[in-house]
């Protein structure tokens, strides 16, 4: 069950970090009516693609919650003087 929430989670993360690439592929495509333009939609979405692929493997392997706290904690700071 870990592992679906986990998958579910990552997934969800990985379209959010394909939304600003595809903006920007479009405003690119929009600009250029052209092959340059093609190109750099292409490129974009390779990118893009890649980011997310990455981001859903971390998520999947570790949770999001190791991936968002800090890793190393230090004992020092929970012992503050007063």
């Amino acid at each position: 069950m870990k592992l679906f929430f986990r998958t579910i989670i990552g997934f969800m993360l990985a379209i959010l970090a394909i939304l600003p690439f595809i903006f920007l592929g479009l405003s690119l495509y929009d600009a250029f009516h052209n092959f340059y333009g093609i190109i750099a939609v292409g490129v974009i979405s390779i990118l893009s693609l890649w980011i997310a692929y990455g981001i859903f493997k971390l998520i999947k392997g570790q949770g999001i919650l190791k991936i968002l706290s800090y890793p190393y904690s230090s004992p020092e700071m929970d012992k503050l003087k007063k």
